[in-house]
């Protein structure tokens, strides 16, 4: 990897003109100037001011072009031998953390960075594995945008069945959602999961991160074992639960589905268990429409750290059908087999580190060699 860090050139805000060319800096796009100094395909990684305690935003990304960065950045020019798509998947994700220096802001040096240790698998198959990559992002922005559209129709169809929130009919009701459901909460005692107690296979532990446009999202889980959930004594999910988020991103809400039979939920979660003449995917439609999520953020940010509370939830007023006219429960996510799904989900593999997510997943491939590795600054 060839390091053209004395290119860059910092500019101030205040010293920018204005231009058609992108200015880059640790984490992405800063502006826009009038000049250039690189113009081809480069590999940026964070120098200082990164994202280096949040694996989920990443510390590398590409750019081409005509294009300007700054002294925050360190901009790689990879090897021949070194495709720039993998390259980027190896470092976006990947822990610095042990490379990382300066007490007050984390910096990470050229001469650390030159360290950093790199699988080098034969191009064909960085090629492979980055065009893999590549489809499951598209795919993952394609489901959004989905969602997105479909929420829209689910409001309407929503409207359409029951009427508008917070409005009356002859053929519903309004009730406090304390009244139509159970609310429950995590364990918060010394008994908490932490440290230690975090595995890579068993219990599923649930955290904010497993709420992804108001559905259940397994695609990063950890676990606690089976020995640490039974001495909990709630926040235990059961199938058809709906799950909702406190603290972070108020009102995000899901339904408990999927391959395992229970769960247990971190502290900014609770549990909201509908009665049984509720249904469950009637109270999920209706705690997700944009006009109750709207209401949730507004009563939840009037706190001086914003969260929602189990008193707060149960005096919310929902508007509902009878029983025979709501929508049926959905089909049990378990088996036909009279015993639940609770085989343990592990971790997916990874090349090189525990935030390098390039995993052989996909199941039409075949499985990957163990590949060679090298540092950044290797030949």
């Amino acid at each position: 990897m060839d390091f053209l860090d004395s290119q860059r050139r910092p500019v101030k805000e205040t010293d920018r003109t204005a231009g058609p060319y992108p200015y880059y800096g640790a984490n992405g796009l800063q502006g826009w100037i009038d000049g250039f100094i690189f113009d081809e395909p480069l590999l940026l990684l964070a120098e200082d001011g990164g994202h280096f305690d949040d694996p989920d935003r990443g510390v590398a990304y590409r750019i081409e072009g005509k294009s300007w960065v700054n002294n925050h950045a360190h901009v790689l020019r990879p090897k021949p031998f070194m495709d720039i798509r993998f390259l980027c998947r190896v470092l976006e994700n990947y822990d610095l953390r042990p490379f990382i220096t300066g007490s007050t802001r984390a910096k990470l040096t050229k001469k650390d960075a030159e360290r950093i240790v790199i699988p080098v698998p034969p191009l064909d198959e960085q090629r492979r594995i980055a065009a893999i990559l590549d489809q499951a992002d598209d795919l993952r922005r394609k489901r959004r945008e989905a969602i997105a559209k479909l929420a829209k129709l689910s409001t309407g169809l929503f409207v359409e069945l029951f009427g508008t929130p917070w409005i009356s009919s002859a053929s519903s009701s309004i009730s406090d959602l304390g009244s139509i459901s159970v609310f429950e909460n995590g364990d918060r005692s010394s008994n908490y999961p932490s440290g230690d107690d975090i595995l890579s296979s068993g219990i599923p532990f649930l955290s904010t991160k497993n709420i992804v446009d108001d559905k259940l999202d397994l695609g990063s889980l950890l676990f606690i074992s089976s020995s640490k959930f039974a001495s909990l004594s709630r926040g235990k999910a059961r199938p058809h639960d709906l799950i909702i988020t406190l603290r972070g991103t108020l009102g995000s809400c899901c339904i408990f589905d999927g391959p395992f039979s229970t769960a247990f939920i971190n502290a900014q979660m609770m549990i909201i268990r509908p009665k049984t003449d509720i249904s469950p995917v009637f109270l999920h439609a209706y705690l997700t429409l944009p006009a109750i999520k709207e209401h949730l953020q507004q009563i939840g940010n009037g706190a001086a750290v914003p969260q929602l509370t189990a008193k707060q939830l149960a005096g919310l007023p929902i508007l509902h059908p009878s029983p025979s006219n709501a929508p049926s429960p959905p089909a049990s996510p378990r088996s036909t087999s009279s015993k639940p799904i609770t085989a343990p989900i592990s971790r997916g593999s990874t090349l090189c580190s525990p935030r390098c997510n390039i995993a052989p997943s996909a199941a039409t491939s075949p499985p990957l060699p163990s590949p060679a590795c090298a540092r950044l600054s290797g030949e």
